[in-house]
């Protein structure tokens, strides 16, 4: 079924913080909407709803949006030119049960990838994630993407459907998949716009609503994305998108309980709500683990307090992204490994590879390199 119709769906009115925004984000999809409609080259989508019996997808196709409303009974699969395969008979959400895993014999983590399909996809073609088919092929492996896939490229959706299918047949096989939670993905379930790529303007302008919209609670990618971790622990070493910063350290949340925390009461909670709990302040600005910066600059820890800060939370490595570098590298005597290689400019990349206790990276070409300063 291909029939066209009308959906408007408004979210409650959002913090004062974003009010400006808003506005603006208003302006620019009156004018994005005439321009993608005469943009014969322009996909995007699918962007699928949950209702009590039916599903309702929204996309683009040739610069002209598309909206149709299917009963799950007649759910198959979603097959459009130039656009992202579906099947809409395998939209549960699985549930992330543990936060910590040991035992894990090959790991591969990638990092702010924002957008950059080809790029993310050789990349995990050369570190066997998955094979050509785009099916999975790290069997009982871990694959963590270290946060920040949305923004500023234009491939966010093709990486979203290809992660949430590759997500169940990792399970299937004993494999797991963990998308980790990076500043961008809060700030897009937010409505945070300001690093959005101009062709998703485009496409709130075709649908006239907001951007963020299309990740509201009973959206199938934003509720998935929303139930998904900020920290998870394999064979001791903590992976998290920005770092653990003292002030969080000092808190004392298992990571259960700082992943739950995210998952309830932050993603999608107005910053006015958060600044209410004493705690969630430091979970939300510079200390939060969606955005420190504080093991870089003039202002870094010192090797002791890093070490220290290690130590509190019962880990060997920490693993963090956020914090672009030419290529991937180990600080603080190889106790911390920085994996945003600037895989968001869309030329080259690598990946880390953790195997029976052994570091390496494997660049776009399927090199094995060994990491710098690593002890």
């Amino acid at each position: 079924m291909d029939p066209c119709d009308s959906f408007s769906k408004r979210m409650p009115g959002r913090c004062k913080h974003f009010t400006l925004m808003m506005l603006l984000c208003l302006m620019s999809t009156l004018s994005f909407s005439l321009q993608a409609q005469v943009n014969q080259q322009y996909f995007d989508g699918p962007y699928i709803f949950q209702k009590a019996d039916s599903i309702e997808i929204k996309w683009v196709e040739r610069g002209l949006p598309y909206n149709t409303t299917i009963a799950r009974t007649e759910a198959s699969v979603f097959r459009r030119d130039s656009l992202p395969v579906v099947d809409l008979r395998r939209l549960e959400i699985p549930r992330v049960a543990a936060s910590s895993y040991t035992g894990v014999k090959r790991v591969v983590a990638i990092s702010d990838v924002h957008g950059q399909y080809p790029l993310m996809r050789e990349l995990m073609l050369r570190s066997g994630v998955i094979d050509q088919a785009n099916k999975w092929a790290l069997g009982r492996g871990h694959f963590v993407v270290n946060g920040d896939i949305f923004d500023r490229g234009e491939e966010v959706l093709p990486i979203l459907w290809m992660l949430f299918d590759l997500e169940r047949q990792a399970r299937a096989q004993g494999g797991r998949i963990h998308f980790l939670l990076g500043n961008h993905e809060q700030m897009i379930l937010q409505g945070d716009l300001r690093y959005l790529n101009r062709k998703y303007y485009y496409t709130a302008g075709v649908f006239r609503t907001q951007y963020h919209e299309f990740f509201a609670e009973g959206s199938i990618l934003g509720d998935w994305i929303a139930q998904h971790q900020v920290a998870v622990s394999i064979n001791d070493h903590l992976f998290v998108h920005a770092g653990i910063s003292p002030e969080v350290a000092a808190l004392e949340l298992p990571l259960d309980e700082l992943n739950t925390i995210f998952q309830k009461q932050l993603l999608r909670q107005l910053d006015v709500q958060a600044a209410a709990d004493p705690v969630q302040p430091l979970l939300t600005g510079p200390t939060s683990p969606l955005w420190y910066r504080g093991y870089f600059g003039e202002e870094a820890l010192s090797k002791s307090e890093f070490k220290r800060l290690l130590k509190s939370l019962g880990q060997k490595k920490m693993i963090v992204g956020h914090t672009s570098q030419d290529e991937i590298l180990s600080l603080y005597d190889g106790k911390l490994i920085v994996i945003d290689c600037n895989i968001k400019l869309g030329e080259k990349g690598q990946v880390l590879v953790m195997e029976q206790g052994t570091l390496y990276t494997i660049n776009q070409d399927g090199e094995q390199l060994s990491i710098p300063n690593l002890k």
